[in-house]
């Protein structure tokens, strides 16, 4: 197998570099038209622009129309135009950023008049050509501005129309999250490097890579309307780009050191908790052959002796979990002007982090036990070639593999004891979900095959189209998925018992739990999975798209495109595996995602642009959707309800364990429901008919240039989410009288009473959401000492949970899921409210300034509204089983109103001062010294929100950086 890997890569380097057309993830482009001093186009006009740093030269001649349409590298570009009988003229200090595409028209005069014409001009700060709705960030924010943990993607925050209020401790992992209660929205965002895609897509919650700060050059952020090249995002684009040598040797060296000494109290203990974190990284770059060939290169170390405090309603449970996270990151790129109009750029990195005491359930109501080890490791490598084909022909092909690894294991050791779940949102036991989970590995690897063709021409106006295809496999060889592996216990029957500290006197010991002495009338159940947790998988991802950029006049451009994408292996459907009578074999992918795309830029002015547009959008599935499913295809999990025996925590099967196939010998359905048959439970399965999540998206609005440094935006983005997932127990009943489910303890009551718990995702058209946003935004490029940008986006979102179905056996023997024919109670699902990612109001601020002797001062101003939560009862209020949304209050009667606590706002300024030392020879060092949350407020990520809890409300200790007191940060930076 791995050999065969090889020489699928081996074989597809070759391809990339014999032939003149393949891969590629262009950065920029310059495009406009050369006129002379009448007016009249120039067509034959050679324009070449010149990298600055690197030499590397890229030429076009201007068509019939005088225009002329040219990829470049990101950067400072000196850019000329000649054409006999004319002056030469030189157009300096044009800067492009990524994914830009940069209007610069020239005037030529005779060259009687005059031998040339030098003119300093930046670029425009506003696109005259496209009508995505972005932003960058460019090289002198994303170096400059202060960020705790150096984490590039938390400058997500600051872009107009972003919705994340943090963005993880993860690296790449959720842009659009907006609170520390997920990794990431399903199929809502993709992250790019050089072209090549680097989102974690096994689950949102697990862990994601990290990329050095130093090794990242700049970033556009897409919020909405990308255009047919970029796809399996139904939310927003992020597209990087990495450093690169230049024609100077040059590097750094840097240090930052955080130290608990230096902070504030925690805003839930109250006191300072033990911290400190330490930073090293080094970059060295330069030419191989000058204007030719370039590299660059960095390492990073980083070491975090951390602590997860715990501050629970039970003393002998708060224990301070130490422990040292570490982190390493490098990489290396190689850029090679191959002559011919030809260019390779190739980059690697390499991630790894040991964290020994990973957390990300509720430390305020959840037991230390559960705390987990893991080990986690990233390789990427990707090779981009650009032919430049003729002057009107751009081909650009990119090749890459992608892998993640992760091995998780349990804090208290690997002795088998299993979960235990209370009431008030209590677990005890390893990790970090109901299922357990621990032991667990994945080892992802994506193999990426792209080509772009880009072709101009004239006809009834300018053309610049794209077609493109991609193909994406991903294989999974080591999926080791614990769904309860470990054993569930149910004690969710009553009140957390009030001897729980002594049933559970140590901690981390468990041969000390006296569970026999958890009293009887919490027991509900036990569950066990029994079979073979080890899973291999593999998803086909093939996209095509063709993208027209029609220039009408001088004024109007059209953006069309159409783009076609497949995700085959999306709900285990390619495996041919069956769960009879819910999931039949041999299913069919979704295979009818095909998005068109339209939208359109006129230039009012040479300084306003109005722009809109509406476009289809299909995301990407988590590999959850898949193998959820499919380790219930070769596992079973036995249900056993409480039967009154004193011992039933410590042995439920009031025996010896059975093996696998013992309790495949003795199921309900295989036995007709024999007495002391198992009821198999079905924790997640999908339904037969899953289909892929999109979303459909719209924007009007405006981009306004005043003078040569500010620009101003604003748009009205409206993006509604389609088919979204909901799960529920579908074997239920209801009573038509009360809109209520019967119970589902009792057995005759069921839809299949040879069956447990059957949890099915379904993805439906009632299942929906819908953002409306005003996003704003301002940009006062560097000048005159200082550089400003700013935010503001007036939202809502709002959505609905699906409605239960009725789950009845088709002739084919397998079930068929169809509407009540009569309306349930409200927190049965069918609601229609705001989303618990709804904030109505955030807005940012960021600036650097430069000031008399070396000197440097920077920061950033974060403000979000309040959020909302969903409060809910612990317990299974409505005797559902699993999956109830528990807002009914079995006390009175009354419904809690869906996602109805509102948190507290947030407010955060961090802050940098550095001061340059000069030494000579270019060396010099940058002392810095930066504050975060520099007025301390008490900014929360999440919060108590189980009713019946003690501490209800209470805020929930964050490990993110976005939610920690005032901390002070020291740091070096030498260069040479």
């Amino acid at each position: 197998m791995k050999c065969k890997r090889v020489m699928v890569w081996l074989v597809a380097a070759a391809a990339l570099l014999a032939v003149p057309a393949a891969g590629y993830a262009q950065e920029a482009v310059i495009t406009g038209k050369v006129a002379d001093s009448t007016g009249g186009v120039l067509p034959g006009v050679t324009v070449t622009a010149v990298h600055e740093a690197t030499g590397n030269t890229f030429v076009g001649v201007t068509d019939a129309l005088g225009g002329y349409r040219i990829p470049v590298r990101i950067g400072a570009l000196r850019i000329t135009a000649e054409l006999q009988g004319f002056a030469t003229v030189t157009r300096e200090g044009v800067t492009v950023l990524v994914g830009q595409t940069t209007t610069i028209d020239m005037q030529m005069v005779p060259a009687s008049l005059q031998e040339s014409v030098t003119v300093t001009a930046e670029a425009p700060l506003i696109d005259m050509k496209q009508s995505t709705v972005g932003a960058n960030l460019d090289s002198r924010q994303l170096s400059e501005i202060p960020l705790s943990g150096r984490n590039w993607t938390e400058l997500v925050i600051l872009m107009p129309g972003s919705r994340a209020n943090e963005v993880g401790t993860n690296g790449t992992g959720g842009p659009v999250a907006r609170t520390g209660r997920s990794g990431g929205t399903q199929g809502m965002y993709q992250v790019n490097i050089d072209g090549q895609q680097v989102t974690q897509t096994v689950a949102g919650t697990f862990t994601n890579p990290n990329f050095s700060r130093e090794s990242i050059a700049e970033f556009q952020f897409i919020s909405n309307r990308f255009d047919a090249a970029q796809g399996r995002s139904a939310g927003i684009q992020v597209n990087a780009v990495t450093k690169s040598g230049t024609n100077t040797y040059d590097g750094s060296f840097s240090g930052y050191f955080r130290n608990s000494k230096w902070g504030s109290r925690d805003f839930i203990r109250n006191t300072i908790l033990p911290y400190s974190n330490q930073q090293l990284v080094g970059t060295f770059g330069g030419p191989i052959r000058m204007d030719k060939l370039h590299f660059f290169g960095h390492y990073e170390f980083e070491r975090e002796p951390r602590v997860v405090a715990f501050t629970t309603p039970w003393p002998a449970f708060n224990q301070d979990l130490r422990g040292n996270r570490v982190e390493h990151k490098s990489g290396v790129r190689l850029d090679w002007d191959m002559g011919g109009q030809r260019r390779l750029a190739v980059s690697s990195n390499f991630w790894s982090q040991l964290l020994p005491n990973r957390f990300d359930l509720n430390s305020s109501t959840d037991h230390p036990s559960a705390t987990t080890r893991e080990l986690a490791r990233m390789q990427r490598v990707n090779a981009q070639l650009t032919q430049v084909v003729s002057n009107r022909a751009v081909n650009v092909a990119n090749v890459g593999v992608y892998r993640q690894t992760s091995d998780e294991t349990s804090y208290i050791g690997d002795n088998k004891i299993g979960k235990i779940q209370f009431n008030s949102g209590l677990s005890v036991g390893p990790g970090l979900t109901d299922v357990g989970r621990t032991p667990f590995r994945w080892n992802p690897t994506t193999y990426t095959f792209r080509d772009d063709f880009t072709l101009s021409y004239n006809a009834r106006g300018r053309h610049d189209m794209k077609f493109g295809g991609e193909y994406l496999f991903t294989t999974i060889t080591d999926m080791f998925w614990c769904n309860y592996c470990r054993g569930w216990l149910d004690a969710r029957g009553g009140a957390v018992p009030a001897n729980i500290q002594q049933i559970f006197p140590v901690w981390n010991d468990p041969t000390s739990w006296r569970l026999d002495a958890i009293p009887g009338n919490v027991l509900v159940r036990y569950r066990k999975a029994f079979g073979d947790p080890q899973m291999e998988e593999t998803k086909h991802m093939p996209g095509v798209w063709i993208q027209d950029d029609w220039t009408i006049g001088s004024k109007l451009t059209l953006n069309l495109g159409l783009r076609y994408d497949v995700e085959i292996g999306a709900f285990a459907e390619n495996l041919g595996l069956e769960i009879r009578p819910f999931l039949p074999p041999n299913r069919k992918a979704d295979r009818n995602n095909v998005a068109p795309r339209v939208g359109f830029a006129y230039a009012m002015t040479d300084a306003t642009v109005v722009r809109g547009g509406y476009g289809l959008f299909y995301a990407q599935m988590f590999a959850r959707d898949s193998f959820y499913t499919h380790a219930l295809m070769q596992t079973v999990i036995p249900e056993i309800r409480y039967d009154g025996r004193a011992n039933f925590a410590s042995n439920p099967f009031n025996g010896p364990e059975p093996t696998y196939d013992q309790v495949a010998a003795r199921t309900c359905p295989a036995t007709n429901i024999a007495p002391g048959c198992y009821r198999l439970d079905l924790t997640r399965i999908n339904s037969p008919s899953m289909d892929i999540p999109y979303s459909h998206q719209s924007s009007i609005g405006v981009q306004q240039q005043f003078g040569a440094q500010i620009a101003v935006t604003a748009d009205f983005v409206y993006t509604a989410l389609k088919n979204t997932e909901g799960i529920r127990n579908v074997n239920l009943t209801y009573n038509p009288a009360t809109g209520v489910n019967y119970p589902f303890t009792d057995l005759t009551r069921r839809a299949f009473p040879d069956w447990g718990l059957v949890n099915v995702v379904r993805s439906s058209q009632e299942g929906y959401s819908n953002d409306y946003a005003l996003q704003t935004g301002v940009t006062k490029r560097f000048s005159h000492g200082y550089q400003l940008s700013g935010t503001y986006t007036l939202g809502a979102i709002k959505d609905a949970d699906p409605a239960p179905v009725s789950a009845t056996l088709g002739s084919d023997g397998y079930v068929r899921y169809s509407p009540l024919p009569f309306k349930t109670a409200p927190d049965f699902g069918g609601e229609y409210t705001y989303a618990v990612t709804d904030q109505r109001h955030r807005a940012t601020m960021n600036g650097v300034w430069e000031l008399p002797y070396g000197f440097q001062v920077s920061g950033l101003y974060f403000y979000g509204s309040g959020m909302r939560f969903a409060a809910a009862f612990g317990g299974d209020t409505r005797n559902v089983g699993s999956g109830g949304s528990n807002r009914f209050n079995p006390a009175n009667g009354t419904i809690v109103p869906r996602n109805s606590f509102l948190a507290d706002p947030l407010h955060r300024v961090d802050m940098r001062v550095l001061r340059r030392f000069s030494l000579g020879r270019g060396v010099a060092v940058d002392g810095i010294a930066e504050v975060f949350n520099l007025f301390n407020h008490r900014n929360y990520g999440n919060y108590v929100t189980t009713i019946n809890a003690a501490n209800y409300g209470a805020p929930v200790a964050q490990d993110n950086v976005a939610y920690k007191p005032r901390q002070f940060q020291l740091g070096f930076r030498a260069t040479f």
